[in-house]
């Protein structure tokens, strides 16, 4: 599959991801539950119009909706807010690929001089505990770093315990817990 430019002029897409940040993905070193050496391989690419259709499908699969407290929406509002990113300078998104499937979406939003929100979801569920996220949130941490932000925060579902083990592992702490069961997480940079 080619490789295209992320939708903000002159990104390139995130590839590779690993946590061990072997140049070779064949011998990742990464010293996580589930060995990741086919992991490595993980791009984050443009999140084209097509990437737009899959996460339609994926956010309103029950589950995927339920964890990622996605509200109801119908495929005229997803084109009407695919439309609307090219021109948000605090939105950065990309689509999730492995070895050239379309397998989730992430970004960074609500970008300021200091501060970002993460968001991702893997919408394929076969890719579900594979470590795949550990790869992501590794990527996107390491992007606001290069931004030169002083932290990165997240909203989470209470009961949406696997995220909240991977986003306690990276360091991020509860901030505040809401009365709806969502909790926002923070980690200093």
């Amino acid at each position: 599959m080619e490789r295209v430019e992320n939708i903000l002029p002159k990104e390139q897409p995130i590839s590779n991801l690993c946590i061990c940040g072997s140049k070779d993905r064949f011998n990742c070193e990464s010293k996580t539950e589930i060995p990741l050496k086919k992991y490595c391989i993980i791009t984050l690419v443009l999140f084209t119009e097509k990437y737009s259709d899959y996460s339609w499908i994926w956010l309103n699969d029950e589950e995927i909706k339920r964890l990622t407290n996605t509200p109801d929406f119908t495929r005229n509002d997803q084109r009407a807010w695919f439309e609307t990113i090219k021109s948000k300078p605090d939105y950065k998104i990309w689509g999730i690929d492995f070895e050239n499937i379309h397998i989730g979406a992430c970004g960074l939003k609500n970008i300021t001089d200091k501060d970002c929100e993460y968001w991702g979801y893997i919408g394929e569920k076969d890719y579900w505990g594979r470590g795949i996220g550990t790869c992501i949130l590794h990527g996107l941490i390491s992007y606001a770093k290069k931004l030169k932000l002083t932290s990165i925060w997240l909203v989470v579902l209470k009961e949406n315990q696997r995220a909240i083990k991977l986003y306690s592992k990276f360091g991020f702490t509860n901030e505040l817990v809401f009365e709806n069961g969502l909790i926002k997480m923070r980690l200093i940079l």
